[in-house]
């Protein structure tokens, strides 16, 4: 797609890349040739540690004279950027070039160089919501139970090497090495059991599988799925139910929507959000009283909706957050 040579609406733009995301497809390194076609002024940092990602990003938003701040790499390095500048009025913009970019796919971001340029340079700002667990941030979704052990089985060498291939190839190995614990999960003023859970902020899971339709990062609200799978061909059945983005084929999954959700169980099960690993159980989560500013792509109809549109929210069930 050609874009017209318009005058950027940001021109000075900081990016926070984690040089060791993904695997080299040469994406970064188009993106800058197109962001210097624009006349964008960039300045790439780049994080040695986890968590450096989020101390640059704050750094940047109490620096006078950047209009914009982008994370370079998977929605792990989205999260510590957003986590940096949450509550300052810097807009974040993302370089997709991560093992997993479900927030690519949540906005619809392609990882088409000339686009993501284009909308770093030009994209609309709208505020979304962020949830907040125990101490954390998180943008897309916390997982209690076998998918956090999936991801804290999966090494970043393993990553480098088979890239997404890398989340699969540990989940068939642990759905047969992996027994079900019970969780106890307050969500809507009740209290449920299962034995895995996911809290959605998003649709998309693990890539482009949109397992939570009412999931909407402009919403105060998670969708919340509760899994009761015993055993490795139970697993295996809801598994299929997320990969045809249908988690309600069962009966054994439920969902709830709420903008408060308390897990508890065993204190070593882990907890995994936006795809990385965030320590153990318990975990109470919410949405954060601050919104984060979102550079995204033209628009689609739904981004239309207000965050905080009231009539979106009764229907789900849950009030306001204001």
């Amino acid at each position: 797609m050609a874009y017209a040579p318009l005058i950027p609406a940001r021109k000075r733009i900081a990016i926070i890349r984690n040089p060791v995301s993904g695997r080299s497809t040469g994406i970064f390194e188009r993106t800058l040739s197109e962001l210097e076609a624009l006349k964008v002024d960039y300045q790439v940092m780049c994080t040695q540690r986890a968590g450096q990602g989020r101390d640059l990003a704050r750094r940047v938003a109490e620096e006078p004279g950047w209009d914009a701040v982008a994370a370079a790499g998977g929605d792990g390095t989205c999260n510590e950027v957003a986590s940096g500048i949450l509550g300052a009025s810097m807009p974040m913009g993302i370089i997709p070039t991560g093992t997993v970019n479900v927030l690519a796919a949540e906005i619809g971001q392609t990882p088409e160089p000339q686009s993501i340029a284009h909308t770093l340079a030009h994209g609309v700002v709208r505020p979304i919501c962020i949830g907040k667990i125990n101490d954390r941030v998180f943008m897309l979704m916390v997982g209690v139970g076998w998918d956090a052990r999936v991801v804290a089985a999966v090494s970043s060498r393993l990553k480098s090497l088979l890239g997404r291939w890398a989340y699969a190839v540990q989940a068939v190995r642990l759905l047969w090495d992996t027994p079900s614990t019970p969780l106890q999960v307050g969500v809507g003023g009740n209290l449920e059991e299962g034995t895995w859970a996911i809290v959605c902020n998003a649709g998309y899971y693990g890539g482009r599988y949109r397992i939570a339709p009412r999931a909407r990062l402009q919403d105060p609200a998670f969708q919340v799925l509760i899994f009761n799978s015993h055993g490795p061909w139970e697993r295996m059945r809801d598994l299929l139910a997320l990969r045809l983005g249908r988690p309600g084929l069962f009966k054994s999954v439920r969902s709830f929507m709420a903008d408060r959700v308390h897990i508890a169980g065993s204190p070593s099960e882990c907890v995994q959000i936006d795809g990385d690993l965030a320590g153990n159980l318990p975990a109470e989560i919410s949405i954060a009283s601050s919104r984060l500013n979102l550079i995204l792509p033209p628009a689609p109809d739904f981004w239309s909706l207000s965050s905080m549109n009231p009539e979106r929210c009764t229907s789900l069930g849950v009030a306001p957050v204001i």
